[in-house]
This record gives C-alpha cells, sequence and structure tokens, in this order.
C-alpha cells in the first residue's frame, strides 16, 4: 500500500471519528428540560434510581471507541411523580342511596335532613352506619323503621277473632240443648301463630265466661268478658311486644227447626309494651313504648244439622267485621333513635264458610261425641296497614312506612269432642290454621258449661 494510499485511510477515519462525536453532542443537548422521564418506557429511571449524571456516548467503529463527556450540555431530567395510591369512590352520597325500598327511603331522607344540623349522639350514631359495609346499610335502616310494630297488630286482631271463636264454640256446642232458662259458661284457650314477617311469631293464652237466659226454648241472650295476654317476637332480633286485653260484649242465638242463627258483639281494651331493639357495628339501642288501643267486632253466622249415615252434618257460614284502633306513642330509651309514631286504626271482614260433623256415642252414664270441622276462610281487606312516624329527637318530619300485605284465603281444620255427664258438659278442640304465605298456626281450647 502505497504512502498516500495509507494517508488517505487515517483521514478517512478521523472525519468519521469527528462527525460521530459531534452528532452525538447534538442529541444529549437537544434533550429538553421539560421532557419526563416515563417510568412505563423507562423503569430504570425512578426517583430511587434516578439517571447518572454524565451521560456517555459511545461509538463503535472498527474497534476504536470514542467517549464524549456531556455532563455539561445534559441539563437535569424531570421525574414524573410517584403514582397516588388509588382512592375508591364513596359507596353512596347519602343514606337515601343506599335505601333499598321506597320505605327506608323516606326514613333515609329524614335522616339525611338531621344528618346537616345533628346533636352529638345523632352524629355518633350517623357515622356508625357511614362506616358500615354496604351490604349492612339497608338491614340497618330496617331495624329504625316502625315497620316491626305491625306483627304486634296482627296479633292483637287474631287475639280478638278467637275471642270471638270461644264464644261462637260455646253457641254452637250447646244449641241443641234445651234444659234449664240459664247458662254459665267458661272456656280457655292457648295457641301460637306465625307473624307476618318471616320469622315473626305469637303466642296466646287466655280465657272467656259468661251466662245467658233463655226466652222460651229457641231464644237466649246473654254477656260475656274475657282476658287475653299474646307475646311476640321479631326474627332474629331481640326486639318483642306483648298485648294484653280485656273483652267485654254480648250475644244471642235463635233455634228454629234443625238449624241456627247466632249473633256476637265484643268490645276490647288493649295495651301494648313493646321493645325495639336496634344492633349495627358498636351500636346497641332498645327503644321501649307503651301504648293502649281498643277496638270493636261483630258476628254473624248460621249453620243448619241434618243427619246422614249416622253423622250429625252441620253446614255452617260466618262473617266477621272489627275496627281497631291504637294511641299515638313516642319511645323512650334510644337517644336520637327514638320514634313517635301516629295514631292507627285498622278495619277487618272476613266471611268463612265450612262444615262439622258430629258422631254420637252413648255410654253408660256418659254421651259422648267425637267431632271434625272444616273451614274456609276470606278477608276481604288485605292492603299493607299503613305507620306514620318522625324522629322524636331532631325535628325531622314524618315518613311513611307499610306492613306486609295480609292473605286474603286460609283454611281452618279442627277435630275434637264434647261429653255430657251428671248435667255438666265439657268440650275441647284442637285446631290447625293455614294462611297461605303468612304460615300456619295452631290452638288448643277446651271450656265447660251447664244450665239449671
Amino acid at each position: 500500500m502505497s504512502m498516500n494510499t495509507r494517508r488517505t485511510l487515517r483521514r478517512g477515519v478521523w472525519l468519521i471519528c469527528v462527525m460521530g462525536s459531534y452528532a452525538g453532542v447534538q442529541v444529549v443537548a437537544q434533550t429538553s428540560p421539560n421532557t419526563p422521564y416515563y417510568p412505563s418506557i423507562s423503569p430504570f429511571i425512578s426517583p430511587s434510581n434516578p439517571p447518572p449524571a454524565t451521560t456517555t456516548v459511545t461509538t463503535d467503529t472498527a474497534a476504536t471507541t470514542t467517549t464524549v463527556a456531556a455532563a455539561a450540555a445534559a441539563p437535569e431530567p424531570v421525574l414524573s411523580p410517584p403514582p397516588q395510591r388509588s382512592v375508591s369512590p364513596p359507596r353512596f352520597r347519602t343514606f337515601a342511596d343506599a335505601a333499598m325500598t321506597p320505605d327506608a327511603q323516606g326514613l333515609a331522607f329524614q335522616l339525611d335532613a338531621m344528618g346537616k344540623k345533628p346533636s352529638a349522639d345523632l352524629a355518633a350514631v350517623l357515622d356508625i352506619l357511614s362506616g358500615l359495609p354496604s351490604e349492612q346499610v339497608g338491614p340497618a335502616l330496617d331495624q329504625l323503621s316502625p315497620a316491626g310494630y305491625d306483627a304486634g297488630s296482627a296479633a292483637a286482631r287474631a287475639a280478638a277473632r278467637r275471642h270471638i271463636g270461644l264464644i261462637a264454640s260455646f253457641i254452637e256446642n250447646g244449641i241443641a240443648e234445651d234444659t234449664g232458662p240459664v247458662s254459665l259458661w267458661a272456656a280457655g284457650l292457648n295457641g301460637s301463630a306465625d307473624g307476618p314477617q318471616a320469622g315473626s311469631s305469637s303466642r296466646t293464652g287466655g280465657g272467656a265466661g259468661g251466662a245467658d237466659y233463655h226466652i222460651g226454648r229457641n231464644i237466649r241472650f246473654g254477656f260475656a268478658f274475657g282476658y287475653s295476654h299474646t307475646a311476640v317476637t321479631q326474627p332474629g332480633s331481640a326486639s318483642r311486644g306483648q298485648m294484653d286485653a280485656v273483652n267485654y260484649g254480648s250475644y244471642a242465638s235463635w233455634k228454629f227447626a234443625q238449624g241456627y242463627f247466632e249473633a256476637i258483639f265484643s268490645m276490647v281494651e288493649e295495651n301494648f309494651s313493646d321493645q325495639r331493639a336496634i344492633s349495627f357495628g358498636q351500636l346497641e339501642r332498645v327503644a321501649a313504648s307503651q301504648h293502649d288501643g281498643r277496638g270493636g267486632s261483630g258476628y254473624l253466622g248460621t249453620g243448619y244439622d241434618f243427619t246422614l249415615a249416622g253423622l250429625r252434618l252441620r253446614p255452617n257460614a260466618a262473617l266477621e267485621y272489627g275496627r281497631f284502633q291504637q294511641q299515638a306513642f313516642t319511645e323512650t330509651g334510644a337517644g336520637s333513635l327514638d320514634l313517635a309514631v301516629d295514631d292507627q286504626t285498622d278495619d277487618t271482614l272476613q266471611s268463612q264458610v265450612g262444615v262439622r260433623a258430629d258422631y254420637d256415642l252413648k255410654l253408660p252414664g256418659i254421651k259422648l261425641t267425637p267431632r271434625a270441622a272444616v273451614k274456609w276462610g276470606h278477608q276481604f281487606n288485605t292492603d299493607p296497614r299503613t305507620l306514620q312516624a318522625r324522629f322524636a329527637q331532631g325535628g325531622s318530619e314524618k315518613f311513611t312506612v307499610h306492613g306486609l300485605p295480609g292473605t286474603a284465603d286460609g283454611c281452618e281444620t279442627s277435630a275434637g269432642f264434647s261429653a255430657t255427664f251428671f248435667g255438666v258438659n265439657l268440650y275441647a278442640d284442637y285446631i290447625l290454621n293455614f294462611a297461605g304465605s303468612s304460615g300456619m298456626g295452631h290452638a288448643l281450647q277446651a271450656g265447660l258449661w251447664t244450665r239449671f
């Protein structure tokens, strides 16, 4: 290789190195001070791993390496801020948003309104309520509602009907007897029934008695009185209630050929004592209340006896109307969650159609009559009961809640016996009620009567 050729090659290599170094410096110098380093693109650049203070550009050409220090020309990189912790949005803006039913929304609207200027006690309650998991807010709002009082009202109506039933049983058991102008009788009952809310139940025990006077052989007038105690329990809760009732009234019957008509009028004076348990989060409270009620019932029934194959059959029908009222009351014991509940009025109208079968057994010194009966009942007023209430403290407006709708149709079956000896008549029946979605109930009733 000639001297000129080698000189030309050295100059070429030198020129390439100089141009490469200049280009590298220009690339670093054109980096804007506002250009961020995105960790997603350059994962090694972060607050804990900043870029080096000196940026090196390396060019390899024909095993020749040139290093250019460009620290003076390269600006400080601008790092992206550290990623923020993800914050979940609030579950609900107001308690009304968390309410699961229209009734609960009405109550929750009042909580939201009262929460704008809450008392210290209410503020503590709302803090607990707002801290609950979303799925627990709805059930907690239900505990603040007065809707549970509907179970006590339903039990009171049932107790009034049972008192009517005790009087009707006496009349129907003794309608065929015509000895003596004066009758005295007494009867007792103990039973239980499912309530309108799923899982709620009631138990009633009580008795009734009376006396009547016969005009001729076919007509009688009488007076009756009674007392009953009913206890109500709520599903999955410490809430409970009880009701004491005093009944008084009159009755009459008219016997014709093989048939009869009967009429019963009864008044009831009631006293309710309730405890509404509130339990969610760290909150445990009981709202207690007492109030009175009264009502009246009228009953008309008829039946006709005929004999078939040794059985005495009695088709029968009845119609019963009742009107019941409860006074307004205010709870105590639950602080800002106490309710003031308005007075209530409830009307019922029920029909019954059935048949009873008796078979007389004549034994030495005693007449024994086994029997069985079945009735179909229809309730004409099945609309949900309406209750209006407000929070007693905090100046809330009234809100409205509803009980569950009643069951239109139900079936009652019974089996029992009557026995007559030494001028005294004893009878007993086991009664089983089926009321569709409202569940079932059963009762044992027994009585005795005599005439002289």
